[in-house]
């Protein structure tokens, strides 16, 4: 820390001075887009790879496990170090990168989906450069949050942002992909008995609610770098006077 302060905090209700930060309330709303759509993606590939690709299920869990994993991996140690040196450059380095990062992920998302039925190869070689991108968002976010709250309310703050995580996005995004399916699933089989043909065409459809959703989080995230400035010099200064104030 920059100021020593300790235990210090400034007074009042912990969850409401975390609140009272506007760019708490970007990050927390970016979590729960995007947490959306990391379980919508988690839940459907598997099934996307079965029915649009052809694989067996085994496969599919077994591909579906090593592309997230590796992306996942790659994504959190590549960003995180990323991450740490555009904060040296500007102090809202890190929500840029999120932002940039989610930007990017889209086309490539987009080709994975356009790729014909039967072609899993050329699926994953997009994909999963795209899901390496998302997962950039973890290591600029949570690191984010340090800046901004002070020590003894990190835990707090934390706490806040994964409950609207989990209770919001990866509540959410399994269901809502699913609904998205049926209903494409039904359009397609245009009132007719639902074949397997039609399950796989709407659960096709329904995936590029992921990269559609995924442009709104990169929005969410600029919002919240407009807000980051002001609100990390607020707490340096506050931090400031308490470290000054403990040494009298």
């Amino acid at each position: 820390e920059s100021h020593a302060v300790g235990a210090r905090r400034r007074s009042g209700c912990p969850y409401w001075l975390v609140l009272s930060i506007p760019t708490m309330w970007w990050i927390i709303l970016s979590g729960a887009l995007h947490n959306f759509n990391m379980y919508a993606v988690a839940a459907f590939l598997p099934a996307f790879l079965t029915r649009s690709h052809g694989l067996s299920l085994r496969e599919a869990g077994f591909v579906s496990g090593v592309l997230l994993g590796l992306a996942g991996g790659i994504g959190l140690a590549w960003g995180g170090h990323l991450a740490d040196r555009w904060a040296h450059s500007r102090a809202n380095g890190r929500l840029w990168l999120g932002a940039l990062c989610l930007l990017v992920a889209i086309p490539l998302q987009i080709l994975a989906l356009s790729q014909s039925p039967g072609h899993p190869v050329a699926f994953l070689l997009w994909m999963l450069p795209g899901a390496m991108m998302m997962y950039v968002y973890y290591s600029t976010v949570y690191s984010t949050i340090q800046d901004i709250v002070e020590p003894s309310l990190r835990g707090t703050a934390m706490a806040l942002y994964f409950f609207a995580m989990y209770a919001l996005g990866g509540a959410l995004g399994p269901v809502g992909t699913g609904r998205l399916s049926d209903f494409f699933a039904r359009e397609a089989a245009g009132g007719g008995p639902l074949t397997d043909a039609a399950k796989a065409l709407g659960l096709h459809r329904a995936m590029y609610a992921v990269p559609a959703l995924q442009l709104l989080v990169s929005l969410v995230l600029w919002a919240g770098s407009r807000t980051l400035v002001r609100d990390r010099q607020k707490l340096q200064s506050w931090m400031e006077a308490e470290a000054v104030a403990s040494q009298q």
